[in-house]
């Protein structure tokens, strides 16, 4: 009998960088929750939180520094993950976009 599938309650990240940025590859995403940080490989990522509303910042980290972040307040429900696309500016040191993805 196979496992019933749970969801996980969480945010998902999407980054996405403009096609001559191609070098951010080698640079990691750092992405604030809830004064909580996480360090991740550029490309998709999943931060585990509980439901209810969150502030959450993500940026890029690169010389011991944030480059191009910027924030959103976002409420998750309970078995929801909530999808964020993050996308760099022509400048990455400019506030990069967040928007919300449809599941």
């Amino acid at each position: 009998m196979a496992e019933p599938q749970t969801e996980q309650t969480g945010v998902s990240i999407l980054p996405e960088f403009h096609f001559n940025q191609f070098l951010l590859q080698a640079m990691k995403i750092s992405v604030k929750i809830d004064r909580r940080v996480s360090i991740f490989p550029w490309g998709p990522a999943f931060v585990q939180t509980r439901p209810g509303h969150h502030e959450v910042e993500i940026g890029i980290r690169s010389w011991g520094r944030v480059a191009g972040k910027n924030r959103i307040s976002i409420d998750v429900e309970s078995g929801e993950t909530v999808s964020l696309l993050y996308r760099t500016r022509w400048w990455v040191f400019l506030p990069g976009t967040i928007s919300i993805l449809e599941n």
